[in-house]
């Protein structure tokens, strides 16, 4: 192990900093994934509470009920994060935004194409460029350069 206070020689530092930026890119990538999973389940709650209470009877007392359950229902199984201020300001996300649209799952997109796993896609011999759900484009990899080097450039 390297003693403390000691310095690297160049060619270890290279390799540090380069260490440094995969953990760096894997740890914004998580958070982005995470950020992200968080306002999509977010919204799909809010979209199903509004759906549910659609179609119930007394609108404002089925409304409370429906807030009631899912709350109980998700605090017991998942813990924190899901009482009924939280379940109703993810109604009000849903409200607010309901014209947004959420891209369906990979494996809901497999379901839909009848595909088992990634390699199906690929070995289909129907396989175009339409039948694969994953699109990596020259201006999604500047989109996405871009965005990494902004963060970068902001420090996080």
């Amino acid at each position: 192990m390297k003693e403390p206070g000691k310095k690297y020689n160049d060619e270890d530092n290279m390799l540090v900093n380069d260490l440094r930026s995969i953990v760096s890119k894997a740890r914004s990538k998580a958070f982005a994934a995470v950020n992200y999973s968080l306002v999509e389940r977010n919204w799909r709650i809010g979209q199903r509470i509004v759906e549910e209470e659609q179609n119930g009877a007394s609108r404002a007392e089925y409304g409370k009920h429906v807030i009631e359950v899912a709350s109980a229902a998700l605090t017991k199984e998942f813990g924190k994060g899901f009482s009924e201020t939280n379940i109703m300001n993810f109604k009000k996300f849903y409200l607010k935004f309901k014209e947004l649209t959420i891209p369906q799952t990979l494996s809901e997109e497999f379901k839909k194409q009848k595909h088992q796993t990634l390699s199906d896609v690929f070995a289909s011999p129907k396989r175009a460029d339409t039948a694969c759900p994953i699109r990596i484009t020259p201006s999604s990899l500047v989109s996405l350069r871009t965005s990494n080097t902004s963060r970068r450039q902001e420090g996080t």
